[in-house]
């Protein structure tokens, strides 16, 4: 994996929404705010990945062919990036735990698990969270609420 975590956010396109979970039934269900986007990642002006983040079931992501590995509705976005163009990592937290999976490339299968107590994961993870924090920054901005 390529470890320059220097990367920034380049082409950015936010397709955020707020988004309506459930814990196993409608009685508990609350809202949250989520970032789905789809963008490129860059460092020193020469682009050298990319990332998305979609639910299955998002017409855009569909439409571009992004989908995710899990399906269910109640669960967190799914997050995917490259930082060498070759690897795709996908990180999703599925109410338990954050699951880290690697494919060959942006819509490759299968995909191999990524063990927790890995180095190759720890590494995986501080990407995630830096692009975390640069799309949290970059979508900012709240849409309208539902009437």
């Amino acid at each position: 994996m390529n470890n320059n975590l220097n990367f920034t956010l380049v082409n950015f396109k936010d397709h955020s929404g707020y988004v309506e979970y459930y814990d196993d039934c409608p009685a508990c269900g609350w809202e949250v705010w989520e970032n789905l986007y789809l963008t490129d990642l860059v460092v020193d002006g020469q682009a050298i990945g990319k990332a998305y983040s979609c639910f299955e079931y998002q017409d855009w992501a569909i439409f571009l062919d992004l989908q995710s590995d899990h399906e269910a509705p109640q669960d967190q976005p799914e997050v995917n990036f490259t930082l060498d163009g070759a690897t795709w990592y996908s990180v999703y937290y599925d109410g338990y735990s954050t699951n880290v999976t690697k494919r060959v490339d942006m819509n490759g299968r299968p995909r191999e698990d990524v063990p927790e107590d890995s180095p190759e994961y720890t590494e995986i993870i501080k990407a995630y969270d830096r692009l975390t924090a640069l799309v949290e920054d970059a979508a900012a901005k709240e849409p309208p609420k539902k009437a």
